[in-house]
């Protein structure tokens, strides 16, 4: 603090610059005072008070910070005065009269009337200079400013009545229903000098991350698929090669043929069908129906092969034993006709004859049962194939029938039935881009053990 007068009387804090300057000019005293802020008072006593006030020290270092100043009013110099001299005669320490020495102050030759506790326990100076407000709204301070308890070293505070504040993009951590994404807000922070804030902001939704990468379901089940496709190409093919043997087979076959030929078309007709089901997109039940129909038409071609072979084996020992009949009637025939002899001397040559005639039609007849028991030998085939149940790699259940090779698949998960699925860091994502796919992704997302998000 510093007063002008005419007697040049001059009262400083601890922090005293220039003291060589004023020494001789001014009785200075200093320490023992605490005073918040510094001000300027000019001929105080005079008709023409001046004051100022500044919230900072007068010191350099201080004043290149920026504070709170303003002059101050003719009755606050007054008082302001009258604090000034009660710390310079009272509280100060140390003194230096003329151009001497700092030393203590020994004496205090004017009793101050002061009022200590004016401002109940508040500093003096700003209970002169402010008003003291322990609680009141703050819309009945609109447009003043103010400083707040504690803090008087800072700039005041300019209570505003509207202000308007961006919060920017208020991102979420999971993917919400449309509504509750939309009701959904973000921390509104006080700024401390406003009525009313008009917040604005941005919602974003839980987005997909940006290194997430397609999931490996997608190529599992197009290796499955290729492995699917591939069976059901190599059936086709076998009930080509069975149509194929038509021109090879017995005539004794040809009706019998053409009824394994309808069931064949039959069969090609419902692998035609299976060709155009996506099974990476149906149920796991639907899925373990159609690779056991696939075992089963399997089973059914594998049977008509092996029928088609067994019937047209009969038939051409039925083919074979028919030549040995007529051979067998043929010799008998001869053996009937055979002349008997009128002259003795041919006798002997008719004897021949006989006995020849009699070992041929013997071994035609021996021929003809070896090939009957030929034909008993060859396996029957049952026209009842029993349904061959699926096999999945891991599962539980595993039937085969007659020990035949039975088709399989890896249990994979059903691709998603909406969105898009991804991984990352070994996490899942299920990506959707519309609102409407929201409570099916989220049944999805349960399913596959991901986490719903949106896709940009």
């Amino acid at each position: 603090c510093l007063i002008i007068s005419q007697a040049f009387v001059c009262f400083l804090t601890d922090h005293i610059y220039c003291i060589e300057m004023l020494k001789g000019k001014a009785l200075i005293r200093y320490s023992g005072v605490k005073i918040l802020g510094s001000f300027m008072l000019v001929n105080p006593n005079s008709n023409f008070p001046q004051g100022v006030f500044y919230a900072g020290q007068l010191t350099e270092p201080s004043l290149l910070i920026e504070h709170i100043s303003f002059v101050v009013k003719k009755e606050e110099i007054s008082e302001l005065f009258r604090h000034f001299c009660y710390q310079f005669w009272e509280k100060a320490k140390i003194e230096i009269i003329d151009s001497g020495g700092p030393k203590n102050v020994e004496t205090k030759p004017i009793d101050i009337y002061y009022d200590d506790d004016k401002f109940k326990g508040k500093d003096y100076v700003y209970g002169t200079l402010f008003d003291f407000i322990e609680k009141i709204e703050r819309c009945k301070l609109s447009g003043q400013k103010i400083i707040l308890l504690n803090q008087e070293n800072q700039l005041p505070i300019e209570i505003i009545s509207d202000s308007v504040k961006d919060i920017g993009d208020f991102t979420m951590r999971e993917l919400l229903p449309m509504e509750e994404f939309e009701k959904r807000k973000p921390d509104f922070n006080d700024d401390g000098h406003s009525v009313n804030i008009q917040f604005s902001w941005r919602n974003i939704p839980f987005y997909l991350p940006e290194n997430a990468k397609e999931h490996n379901l997608y190529s599992q089940w197009q290796t499955e698929m290729m492995k699917i496709e591939n069976k059901l190409s190599s059936l086709l093919n076998n009930i080509v090669e069975l149509e194929n043997k038509e021109k090879t087979l017995s005539k004794k076959v040809t009706r019998f043929f053409l009824g394994k030929k309808t069931q064949l078309s039959n069969v090609k007709a419902q692998i035609s069908e299976i060709q155009k089901i996506d099974f990476s997109n149906i149920s796991k039940d639907k899925r373990d129906n159609f690779i056991e129909k696939i075992n089963y038409l399997s089973s059914q071609i594998e049977q008509d092969g092996k029928e088609i072979d067994s019937e047209n084996k009969k038939a051409l020992i039925d083919e074979q034993i028919d030549e040995l009949q007529n051979q067998l009637l043929q010799k008998k025939r001869e053996f009937e006709e055979l002349p008997m002899p009128q002259d003795e001397k041919f006798k002997g040559k008719y004897e021949d004859d006989k006995r020849k005639l009699e070992k041929e039609i013997e071994g035609l007849e021996n021929s003809i049962k070896s090939k009957a028991k030929e034909k008993e030998k060859i396996d029957p085939i049952s026209e009842n194939i029993e349904r061959s149940s699926l096999v999945i790699h891991n599962g539980n259940k595993q039937h085969q029938q007659n020990n035949a090779k039975t088709f399989a698949i890896q249990n994979l998960p059903q691709l998603p039935q909406i969105g898009e699925l991804f991984s990352e860091n070994g996490k899942n994502y299920l990506a959707i881009e519309n609102w409407e796919d929201f409570e099916v992704g989220k049944i999805e997302s349960e399913r596959l053990n991901a986490k719903l998000c949106a896709i940009k």
